[in-house]
């Protein structure tokens, strides 16, 4: 077949050994068609339905009729320069849906596939963390420009550093600035996934899939985000978490025009990933205790990603 030769060949092999090497030219609810060495029409249960994209079955009418509506209306698919009433409506929809169980408003990201929901959920974790990190760094370079000010001035500052005393500032800033830019390279931000998961094929979602068979071929070994993977319970994950803080020393101007130090905690977890049902993990649901718990954690927790399995809602 040109599938197994030009498209995928080691699951075409697969499929050829386990007898399922076949084209359905058909689908109806919860059943697939195909044709037999004589032409014969064979209808096939499908108990996979999509890994849970087809929940409402294959070529389900209702949907088939407002699909024909739709094209026969001639209503514009790619129209990127324009508001979209539709997808508007279908955003206040889900925002209204959260508001009434959290009081909130949210903002959605559609997307294509499962795999880009769980891209685009890190992006905005990662984002959220870029943030928290710079503004670290604002106030770093606020106080030594502080620092420089006074000195300008006449005033007699009384500045150490690792066990070093300095009399020039720009001396004090350059070594300053350098160690701190050293700390900052070695902080790895995180994520947070449960064992036996499975999030997609792209790089962020790799990442954060438990099983070593889907990723081991695209991942080095210095890619910088580290995934750390716990069990269902509270106090490991608790843990877990608390093991992702790094100390930051930031400077800062003290009584007596000394210069000292301050430790800042700074969370590298940039986020937590769930699946409420394990999918590849053995259709498994996470036990509604254990995701209660996670709110004794929420000041931990930077981005806390709910993802239903198929669908990545």
């Amino acid at each position: 077949m040109n599938y197994s030769e030009y498209v995928k060949p080691a699951v075409g092999s697969l499929l050829k050994k386990l007898g399922l090497e076949k084209s359905f030219h058909r689908a109806n609810a919860g059943y697939l068609y195909y044709f037999n060495e004589s032409g014969e029409e064979v209808r096939v249960t499908d108990f996979a339905g999509g890994y849970g994209s087809l929940a409402l079955g294959h070529n389900c009418p209702e949907l088939v009729d407002y699909a024909k509506q739709l094209l026969d209306e001639s209503i514009p698919v790619h129209s990127q320069l324009s508001v979209k009433h539709y997808t508007g409506l279908l955003g206040k929809y889900i925002s209204d849906e959260v508001n009434a169980v959290t009081g909130k408003r949210y903002v959605s990201t559609f997307t294509n596939s499962g795999a880009e929901t769980t891209e685009a959920a890190f992006k905005h974790a990662r984002i959220r963390k870029l943030k928290e990190l710079n503004a670290i760094t604002n106030e770093v370079h606020k106080t030594l420009n502080s620092i420089s000010n006074l000195f300008v001035k006449g005033t007699v500052l009384s500045m150490e550093f690792n066990g070093k005393k300095y009399h020039s500032v720009n001396h004090y800033k350059k070594d300053l600035l350098a160690e701190y830019e050293h700390m900052i390279s070695r902080i790895v931000p995180k994520v947070l996934a449960s064992e036996k998961s499975y999030h997609g094929k792209t790089m962020s979602a790799l990442k954060a899939t438990f099983s070593e068979k889907h990723k081991s071929a695209f991942l080095f070994k210095t890619d910088k985000t580290e995934t750390v993977f716990f069990p269902w319970d509270e106090d490991s994950v608790e843990q877990k978490l608390s093991s992702c803080f790094v100390t930051l020393k930031i400077p800062e101007i003290r009584s007596g025009h000394k210069v000292g130090f301050r430790e800042l905690q700074f969370n590298t977890c940039m986020a937590m990933i769930i699946e409420p049902i394990l999918g590849e993990g053995g259709v498994i649901v996470v036990p509604p205790a254990f995701l209660k718990s996670l709110k004794k954690l929420k000041k931990l927790l930077t981005a806390l990603v709910l993802e239903k399995p198929a669908c990545k809602i």
